[in-house]
């Protein structure tokens, strides 16, 4: 009875050792690290010479390599100001004209009551393209720098009395800016700073005259602050 008990369990225990191992064949495997990493924000600020606000809006990617021991990263922006005030340049090029008497003293002629200056409203719209480079200072603060060219998309409109005339134009823009930012978290990222902008300036049909529109200063300091999204 024993050996026959012994018996079994050997070839019990044979059948089991010879049975081969099962491997899947289609292991699942991690997904692949990403390269690039992509990002979207906003920013308000404050341009001093032209005394108005400016606002912006960028999404871009961050690239794989760095340049000079800083983060790279590329990004697409759109801005908008509104421009407006009183120009002695457009009252000295059109006041005549408004007044059917441009003779060839015009410039050497006292100017009339301050109601009489052209007044005007220019919306700037530029796009650019902007290469920005970023470094860690702590653990959640990094300092940054970019600069980027496009193009502006400008429209103005200047106002004699009851007298109206209007023009677009598309002009060059470029910008460069430094500031800081604070990682609140891996997703989310604060940042302020200050960037240089400088645009052409606009040639405006007005009045049925054409020349450049000098009633803005087209180089300028903006102070500005702004948030981003990581995704």
């Amino acid at each position: 009875m024993k050996s026959i008990t012994l018996l079994s369990v050997l070839a019990v225990g044979t059948s089991l050792a010879g049975e081969p191992a099962v491997y899947d064949k289609n292991p699942v495997m991690p997904p692949a690290p990403t390269l690039y990493s992509w990002f979207a924000g906003a920013s308000a600020g404050y341009l001093i010479e032209n005394d108005e606000e400016m606002y912006t809006l960028h999404v871009g990617v961050d690239l794989p390599e760095q340049f000079a021991g800083w983060d790279q990263a590329l990004y697409l922006e759109v801005g908008y100001a509104e421009l407006s005030g009183h120009s002695s340049d457009l009252y000295d090029d059109y006041y005549y004209y408004y007044n059917d008497d441009y003779n060839d003293d015009y410039a050497t002629v006292s100017k009339g009551p301050s109601n009489s200056y052209a007044r005007y409203d220019l919306e700037i719209i530029p796009v650019t393209l902007n290469w920005k480079l970023e470094k860690p200072v702590t653990q959640t603060l990094n300092a940054y720098t970019s600069i980027g060219a496009g193009v502006a998309f400008m429209e103005g409109e200047a106002r004699i009395g009851s007298s109206r005339s209007s023009d677009d134009d598309l002009v060059f823009y470029a910008q460069a800016t430094g500031g800081v930012l604070y990682n609140v978290n891996q997703s989310f990222e604060v940042f302020g700073g200050a960037r240089l902008i400088y645009f052409d300036d606009p040639e405006f049909n007005l009045f049925g005259t054409s020349t450049e529109f000098h009633g803005v200063d087209n180089v300028d300091v903006l102070l500005e602050v702004g948030g981003r999204v990581n995704f």
